[in-house]
């Protein structure tokens, strides 16, 4: 069997999108707080005062902009270059995190189960092998296809080698 090669890294798109709704929503939420003059009832159970609810529109405001930050974390994934998910002849190399500079190297023969899970329309298929387990997300794929190209295969390899 020939190495494959699929592009795994996070979409450009996504990210700037994601920044810029968080960015404007802390924008939004400084101005509503700046500005705020009325009381607040959440779902009917707690009823805020002005500055109670004042204080509440800061506290989201700080999350949104906590979120913001943190979309820097893929930007700089994906300022490290281009990362491969590599199907080989007896292993698949998944790229590192962010905070983790070497790949993850798993043997057919050390996988013992899968889980695929999915979440809206993102699916993640979770590998469980001696080392731990890993992780793949179908929304790190270039598409749809290559995700399940991918996953059949993984399949396909850890069948035979527990055979």
């Amino acid at each position: 069997m020939e190495v494959r090669k699929y592009k795994y890294s996070g979409n450009w798109w996504v990210i700037i999108l994601c920044m810029l709704m968080f960015g404007g929503g802390a924008v939004a939420l400084y101005f509503e707080a700046t500005t705020n003059s009325d009381t607040v009832s959440i779902l009917g159970l707690i009823d805020l005062n002005k500055d109670q609810s004042t204080m509440f529109l800061w506290v989201l405001m700080v999350l949104f902009i906590l979120f913001t930050i943190l979309m820097v974390a893929p930007i700089a994934l994906k300022l490290r270059g281009d990362s491969y998910l590599i199907i080989e002849q007896d292993k698949i190399i998944i790229p590192p995190p962010l905070f983790k500079s070497t790949a993850t190297e798993i043997l057919y023969e050390e996988i013992h189960s899968f889980e695929q899970t999915n979440v809206s329309s993102t699916s993640i298929l979770t590998i469980y092998h001696e080392k731990g387990k890993s992780g793949i997300s179908s929304s790190l794929f270039a598409n749809k296809k290559s995700f399940k190209e991918v996953s059949d295969l993984l399949f396909e390899k850890a069948q035979t080698e527990q055979l």
